[in-house]
Order: structure tokens, then C-alpha cells, then sequence
């Protein structure tokens, strides 16, 4: 599959590939892409938690301004404008190629491309276990050709108790109950052996 760069950075927007300590990495080495600027949120509405983990303190961000203050006086205004001099961790695997522009090669965490919505596969797992019959679960991105997701399957396990368990139709209430069309698969307690991580 032939990969597209998606470009640079815009007007008033920093990119940042970093490795895990934070720390800048050269053209052509896989990082995670960070994004600063005027162009970002100011966090994730009514969710601190998520805030935290996403916004960080740009390290970056002095360094950055005397850049800036050297080319344009508006531009370093403009810039002390933004709140808390923040940066987004995309969650995007990434690279810079020669010529400088941006390389998306993959995720660093659960989110994958599904009918054109970007889904974080530890959150439909946070939903299911939610519903009052499941005991534990799982969720797979099933990929039709090279990175294109044709499904999303789920594997529940219901609680010993649950008055769905040997029933027909099962996958279709937890597909009523996530709003999703994905294919879920039920297994008996006896049927699927469960560690921690599923």
C-alpha cells in the first residue's frame, strides 16, 4: 500500500516527533507526532482525565517563540495568546521525511479507521462491560486488505448468572446496546479461559 505524507505544519502550528522521553527525533525515524499551536483545543469537553493524558506542557515552546521573535514580533503576540503553551499527543506514529514533510505510518494505542470515524477499541470494551449481563470482553479490528477495517468483533463473556446465556440472540443485544454494527461473539464461561488481559 502506498503511503500519502500528509504535509506540513500550518500557519501558527508546530510538529513534534518525539520518542517516549520526549525528546526530538531526526528525519525518517518513527516517533509519536505531537501538535502545538493555534490550531489545537483547549482539552477534551467535560473529561479532565483525557485532558491530562493529551495536553502536555510544551517543552518546546520557548525554543519556539525566540525562533519566531526573530522573523515576526506579531507572530510571538499571537503566540502568547494560546492557552498554557500546550501540545496534543496525537497518538499518531510518525515520521519526517527528508523534504520535511509529515509520514503517518500507524497508532500507538487502540484507535483504528472504521467507517470513516476514528474508534478506539478500549472504549467499545469500556461500553460492553457496562451492560449489566457481561462479565468481561474484547475487542478486534478485523482488516480486509493491507490497513482497511472491514469489522469490528467483539468476544464477551457473560456473567454466570446472565438469563442471555444460550441464546440466539445474543450478539444483536449488545449490538442494540452499543448503537455499532460489529459482529459479537458470545462464549460460554466453560468455553474461554481469561486472564487478566483477556
Amino acid at each position: 500500500m502506498t503511503r500519502v505524507p500528509i504535509g506540513r505544519a500550518i500557519d501558527n502550528t508546530q510538529t513534534y516527533i518525539l520518542d517516549e522521553q520526549l525528546r526530538p527525533l531526526p528525519e525518517e525515524v518513527v516517533g509519536e507526532l505531537y501538535i502545538a499551536g493555534h490550531g489545537i483545543a483547549r482539552g477534551y469537553l467535560n473529561d479532565p482525565d483525557q485532558t491530562e493524558q493529551r495536553f502536555l506542557e510544551n517543552p518546546f515552546l520557548v525554543r519556539d517563540r525566540e525562533r519566531e521573535n526573530h522573523f515576526e514580533e506579531p507572530l510571538m503576540k499571537r503566540a502568547a495568546a494560546f492557552p498554557e503553551g500546550k501540545m496534543y499527543r496525537t497518538g499518531d506514529l510518525a515520521y519526517y521525511q527528508r523534504d520535511g514533510q509529515v509520514q503517518i505510518v500507524g497508532r500507538v494505542d487502540h484507535q483504528v479507521k472504521f467507517k470513516g470515524f476514528r474508534v478506539d477499541l478500549s472504549e467499545i470494551e469500556q461500553s460492553l462491560k457496562q451492560h449489566a449481563e457481561v462479565r468481561n470482553c474484547a475487542v478486534f479490528a478485523e482488516k480486509s486488505t493491507g490497513q482497511i477495517v472491514s469489522r469490528l468483533i467483539s468476544i464477551v463473556q457473560l456473567k454466570a448468572e446472565s438469563l442471555l446465556v444460550g441464546k440466539a440472540n445474543t450478539g444483536d443485544v449488545f449490538r442494540g446496546f452499543l448503537k455499532l454494527g460489529s459482529r459479537i461473539l458470545w462464549y460460554r464461561k466453560s468455553s474461554l479461559k481469561l486472564n487478566s488481559s483477556l
